[in-house]
This record gives structure tokens, sequence and C-alpha cells, in this order.
């Protein structure tokens, strides 16, 4: 196997689609990342409880990390792992939307909020997929 060639091959292949982060409808950059974990670490300040705030326009953070999320994750990230959305003996498939959506309930998050943003997050958006 030629990988020197392979990379020298593809490296020269112009990539078909362009799309810059400010165009892209479901991409966000490293400002938005930042506005929400300040935001949401200011709504968690003001609460007395732990509970997210229903009434919060807020945006959620959702990492779908499996054990790296213990090692560190951004402030204020819901764990969700992706391994908990799929098939236990096909992770190509994933569950029924009933048992998806329960473990949404179950971390607080209001899915059906339009006011709501979703961060999707991970360590290299492999396992991010699962959660889009």
């Amino acid at each position: 196997l030629d990988v020197k060639r392979l990379y020298n091959a593809y490296a020269k292949l112009t990539p078909r689609y362009k799309v810059s982060v400010s165009q892209a409808r479901h991409i966000c950059d490293k400002e938005e990342v930042l506005d929400a974990i300040n935001s949401n670490l200011k709504s968690m300040e003001s609460n007395s409880n732990d509970e997210h705030d229903d009434n919060d326009n807020g945006t959620i953070i959702l990492d779908t990390r499996g054990s790296s999320y213990a090692k560190g994750h951004m402030p204020s990230a819901i764990h969700l792992p992706y391994a908990q959305l799929v098939d236990p003996n096909n992770s190509l498939i994933l569950k029924p939307t009933s048992e998806i959506k329960q473990m949404l309930e179950d971390r607080g998050v209001d899915y059906l909020n339009p006011n709501k943003k979703i961060i999707l997050s991970c360590g290299s958006g492999v396992s991010v997929c699962h959660g889009y």
C-alpha cells in the first residue's frame, strides 16, 4: 500500500461542496459555542436549583461521547452517549423514536421548543452524527 501516493492524490482533489460556516445552517462556530456556555452558566448561577430552566430560551449542549465525557466536557453540557441512541446489536440502526424522546426528556432536553437551539458535541465528529 503506497500511502504517500494515496495521500498526494487525495490532497490534490478539489472538494465538491464548499460551504463556509456562516452559510451552513447546521454548523456553529466557536463564538456560538462560547456564547452558549456563558449563557448556560449564568442561567445555572441564577437558579437556586441545578435543574434546567424550561423558560430559558438558551442553547442546550449535548455531548454524545462515551466514557471520555467523564475526562472533561464543556461546562453545562448534557451527556447523551451515542451508544444509548443505537441498537446494541447494530450501531447503524437508531433505537425507536419513543425511546430517544424519553432519553432526551429524562435529561431535561425540551427538543420541541422552537426557541431552543441544540448544539451537538463530541471529540471528532463521529459520535455526534448519531445525535443529529
